[in-house]
């Protein structure tokens, strides 16, 4: 009896255990053909974008048309294109890069390559300058003349100087400048010497130097000091801290006191040749055409009246059209990148992981730039101007820690590496960067505009599209050429 009652039990247990084993049979075989089936895609989510919306868009994105330039213009531009390409007007100074060289040696007018300056940046697309209304990463410069006159002075960058700049000119192209400006004043630079920059303009310091300025954002006594004074003086607040810190860094006291040994009117004309000199480089840089890409033969057709649909063209697809739905839909790009250069023109901290050099970004360039004037009509003598200076507070300084100008995505290059210091390996990388925002900023806070958004691999492909069509440049033809940098 007991051993019957011992397997009743036993065929029960078998019995309670079948489903169980069916179970997991159906769990491990389901298993198995998810693994040997290929992984469905992700899905794109809906957007909230209407046609209208990206019509809006397109239209405001159109590439500019080419202005019209009058004969002293060409003329300026011309003189600018000499010098910008050739190789003794910027002679070898030591620690740069050990040979003579052109403009053209970094910044190329047709096809730039990914290259490093000494300050750890990615030598800037020129062509793309007209999108600008600040020049440098940092803003340091409101114009492209002066950004190109504080490049060529800057220790940190080419190291000349106005004297050198002058003197080149005078001796090799003496006719050329008296084309465009009128001759050169011969007598007056007879006996220049082989250098000098005025004190007063020597607003640059090394890159190294960096890791002061964040220092000194942080000690908001010493920061108000230095903005005080600045302004109570009319100067850059870079001359004060030139005065006290960075003095024994540069070589400015030589090069100051070769500058100061010259007479008044020959102080006047050397600036005024180095002045024209810039202006007529700026004025070739901002002529320099623009390639024409993938995105624009599709804007012109949006622009002239089509539909999006009717737009789309053999360069310029369906994964194009859903990568701009996502750009100012969902993935709220064209918070910052509008309009035909795709820039706002701001300055934003993407809280971007460090390079090789600490960069407090917009602080340096607040502390660079000249003291800005704001100028309004006096209300007893409407056509007289009352100018008062515009003061930076620490609170403008403290924003603006690790905060960079919006790149024109306009014509980029989108093989990499990307960013100011070539950060991000390639395009797909950033795209998850910005998607993701999982690294915390270098320096400074990130911006609130930025909000991660968890792109799907589908939606970062379809985007990466769209990228690659504002930044790859086509011929007319529909060959695809090299792009810029």
């Amino acid at each position: 009896m007991a051993d019957r009652i011992i397997k009743l039990e036993t065929a029960n247990r078998k019995t309670n255990l079948r489903p169980l084993k069916i179970g997991v049979l159906i769990v491990v075989f389901v298993a198995g053909a998810r693994m040997l089936l290929p992984t469905p895609p992700d899905r794109i989510r809906v957007s909230s974008v209407t046609d209208e919306q990206i019509m809006e868009f397109v239209r405001s994105s159109v590439r500019p048309a080419p202005s019209v330039i009058g004969e002293k213009e060409k003329s300026l531009a011309a003189f600018g294109a000499t010098i910008f390409n050739d190789n003794d007007f910027l002679p070898y100074q030591p620690g740069r890069s050990g040979r003579n060289e052109s403009c053209n040696g970094c910044h190329t007018s047709e096809e730039t390559g990914n290259q490093f300056l000494t300050s750890d940046r990615q030598a800037p697309d020129l062509r793309r300058s007209s999108f600008y209304k600040y020049f440098s990463a940092d803003g340091r410069a409101n114009s492209l003349e002066a950004y190109i006159a504080r490049h060529i002075e800057s220790p940190a960058e080419l190291s000349s100087s106005r004297v050198q700049v002058v003197r080149i000119i005078r001796d090799k192209y003496r006719d050329a400048y008296g084309k465009t400006f009128g001759a050169v004043p011969a007598d007056l630079l007879a006996n220049i010497p082989d250098s000098g920059t005025p004190m007063a303009d020597r607003k640059e310091f090394p890159v190294s130097a960096s890791s002061f300025i964040l220092q000194t954002l942080a000690d908001r006594d010493q920061l108000a000091n230095i903005l005080r004074q600045a302004s109570a003086e009319h100067l850059a607040p870079a001359v004060i801290v030139s005065r006290s810190v960075f003095s024994p860094m540069l070589p400015e006291h030589s090069q100051s006191a070769k500058f100061e040994s010259l007479n008044s009117d020959t102080q006047i004309a050397v600036n005024t040749i180095f002045k024209n000199a810039a202006a007529a480089l700026a004025a070739y840089i901002q002529q320099i055409p623009l390639a024409v890409t993938k995105y624009d033969i599709f804007a012109e057709k949006v622009a002239a009246g089509q539909s999006l649909q009717d737009s789309i063209t053999t360069d310029f697809g369906s994964d194009e059209l859903t990568g701009l739905k996502l750009f100012i839909g969902e993935a709220k790009c064209n918070a910052c990148h509008f309009g035909p250069g795709f820039t706002d023109n701001k300055f934003h901290n993407t809280g971007l992981t460090k390079a090789s050099f600490p960069d407090p970004g917009r602080a340096t360039g607040l502390i660079l730039s000249d003291v800005e004037r704001s100028c309004v009509p006096s209300e007893s003598e409407p056509s007289a101007q009352v100018c008062k200076d515009i003061e930076v507070s620490t609170e403008d300084m403290n924003a603006a820690v690790g905060a960079f100008r919006t790149t024109a995505l306009r014509g980029f290059n989108p093989n990499g590496p990307l960013m100011r210091n070539g950060q991000i390996e390639g395009l797909e990388d950033a795209v998850k960067f910005y998607s993701r925002l999982d690294d915390r900023p270098a320096v400074g806070h990130r911006s609130p505009l930025l909000e991660k958004i968890a792109l799907t691999t589908e939606e970062t492909e379809a985007l990466e599209s769209f990228l690659i069509a504002i930044g790859t440049t086509i011929l007319r033809s529909g060959h695809v050429a090299s792009s810029p940098n």
